[in-house]
């Protein structure tokens, strides 16, 4: 079944980061191998990707306390 041009590269994203099931990943596994223009693409996506900072946010632990102590209330009440 063919992908019609603008959801052959919207599923490039979910692809890349493995949130589709198995079938779709297939298909858009498929559609890759076949069309140079959508692997092209997806290599200038992946290459962006790679350029993104790795930021990693840790919430401070006064806020996990707040949160936890906001919790134990509610389910106390």
């Amino acid at each position: 079944m063919p992908m019609d041009f603008l959801n052959k590269y919207d599923s490039l994203l979910p692809f890349i980061y493995r949130e589709m099931d198995g079938e779709e990943a297939r298909t858009v596994a498929e559609n890759i191998a076949a069309d140079f223009e959508m692997r092209q693409v997806l290599d200038e996506v992946l290459m962006g990707k790679m350029m993104l900072p790795k930021v990693q946010f840790n919430p401070a632990p006064a806020s996990i306390t707040n949160i936890l102590n906001y919790s134990r209330l509610a389910m106390a009440a």
